[in-house]
């Protein structure tokens, strides 16, 4: 586990809590699958044994990213530039000083998330999109003005895959 403390500047409320799950082995991690909660099913699916072995067999780090509540609604935040991207990244940098494995520093993420995570996965791959493997987005949304329908990425965003899930009334 680790926190990432906000900076003054940044939309977070309180510091952001982060659990990693490392495969056991010396090989290299390929890329970090990182799941945001937004609630006990996310939990669940962090904590799952089947999850975990399909981690471990594709040398993939899990990262369960807690919320990082907004100064101004007590939500999540589901823009990267106002810290959360920041602090998932200096997050992976402490997981990668503590566990001695100096690739989580540089290896790609695989984001998945639900409701408002959804919309946060979908930008992050505009945030750094040269560490964004893929995108995982289920029911994706968030209130006014952070829909879907409103992130705007760059050529080299749009290069990377993403998922999106959407239900019965999407």
């Amino acid at each position: 586990r680790t926190t990432v403390s906000p900076l003054p500047d940044e939309e977070i409320l309180n510091p952001c809590e982060y659990r990693m799950a490392l495969p056991a082995t010396d090989a290299p991690i390929k890329a970090v699958w990182t799941i945001f909660d937004r609630g006990q099913d996310y939990l669940k699916w962090f904590e799952d044994r089947q999850i975990r072995a399909f981690a471990r067999g594709h040398q993939l780090a899990l990262v369960l990213a807690m919320h990082c509540r907004s100064k101004e609604r007590e939500d999540m935040i589901v823009i990267p530039e106002k810290g959360v991207g920041r602090a998932l990244f200096t997050a992976l940098d402490q997981f990668a000083e503590a566990s001695r494995r100096p690739e989580l520093k540089l290896v790609g993420i695989v984001a998945m998330g639900w409701s408002g995570a959804g919309s946060l996965v979908g930008r992050l791959a505009g945030y750094l999109p040269e560490r964004y493997v893929a995108g995982i987005a289920y029911a994706p949304g968030q209130y006014e003005p952070l829909g879907m329908d409103t992130i705007e990425l760059s050529d080299q965003a749009t290069k990377s895959p993403q998922l999106i899930i959407a239900n019965g009334g999407d």
